[in-house]
Formats: C-alpha cells, structure tokens, sequence
C-alpha cells in the first residue's frame, strides 16, 4: 500500500500507479470491525 501511494505522489496518471489499483483487493478490505490491511 505504501508503494503504492509514492506512485500516487510521483504521478497519479502513471503505468506504475494503475497496475497497483488492481491489486487494492489483495490487501485493503472492509471487515465488520473496519478496514483491514496486510
């Protein structure tokens, strides 16, 4: 997530940035307790 967000930062229109929104899934989800992150 953190690498993901220094792409965002560099440029949020960049290959580097949309490859990781597919991947947002893998490692951000909504519990019953609230957002979860690996």
């Amino acid at each position: 997530v953190l690498n993901m967000l220094c792409c965002w930062v560099e440029d949020r229109n960049s290959e580097a940035f949309k490859l990781h929104l597919s991947r947002i899934p893998d490692y951000l989800w909504v519990a019953e307790d609230g957002m979860k992150m690996k």
